[in-house]
């Protein structure tokens, strides 16, 4: 593959959620407010393709394993990016009943997690023609994660006073504690402003561990779809 093909399809293989979801959100796509991007791009292209040494590493099962978990915590990123991105543009339409817009943020979460994969346009729905693979249910599984307990201080609330490691310290020591979604609502506003990096940290969790499990045999490999990143079993010689 040229450069001038290759350094494109990149481009849009690799960034394909960060330029979908503003896109349609009529916002800058990442590859314009991020100008690191394109030439960090260009310098691991360049890595792979003329330092061999590089590309050997990268067959390694080390080297896999490394290249593996960076993928995977890339993904949650502009996952998590593409739903608090959603969850400030979009108006609430839900009269009062919902503190965030619901549809649009989980949206851009699915697609922000595996937009990838429908890169370049011209391919179609064919990543999800004849299954629903690992970085499309992934995607589906955490962008609600990352929603409700990132965005709706009610469900935050809720979930918290069953697992105390996800409750919102900083919250908890400006307001009082919050026992129902109803009063959980009425603060939402303020309550949503502190992040929880233990949600963002159990999200990348997900992402890595359920493959690296897949990988050791713990799980088993068609667990949540096809994923190619996961080595495929070895058929026994009869």
């Amino acid at each position: 593959m040229k450069w001038f093909h290759a350094l494109p399809m990149l481009a849009l293989t690799s960034f394909g959620g960060g330029i979908i979801v503003p896109i349609t959100l009529g916002k800058p796509m990442v590859l314009h407010t991020n100008e690191a991007i394109l030439p960090t791009m260009i310098i691991v292209w360049l890595a792979v393709n003329k330092a061999y040494f590089v590309l050997e590493f990268l067959r390694t099962r080390l080297g896999k394993a490394v290249s593996n978990t960076g993928f995977e915590v890339f993904r949650y990123h502009v996952l998590a990016n593409c739903s608090d991105l959603a969850s400030k543009a979009l108006p609430v339409l839900s009269n009062g009943y919902l503190e965030v817009a619901l549809v649009g943020p989980l949206l851009a979460g699915l697609i922000g997690g595996c937009g990838g994969a429908f890169m370049p346009l011209s391919n179609g729905l064919k990543a999800i023609e004849t299954e629903v693979p690992w970085r499309v249910q992934s995607a589906a599984v955490m962008s609600v994660w990352h929603h409700f307990l990132m965005h709706d201080s009610g469900v935050r609330g809720v979930i918290a006073n069953k697992l105390p490691f996800l409750e919102d310290t900083e919250t908890v020591r400006r307001h009082p504690p919050i026992d129902t979604l109803a009063s959980c609502a009425s603060d939402g506003a303020q309550l949503s402003r502190f992040p929880l990096p233990q949600v963002k940290c159990l999200g990348i969790l997900f992402f890595v561990g359920i493959p690296a499990l897949q990988a050791f045999g713990i799980l088993p490999k068609g667990l949540m779809g096809t994923n190619p990143l996961v080595p495929k079993p070895k058929m026994k010689r009869t």
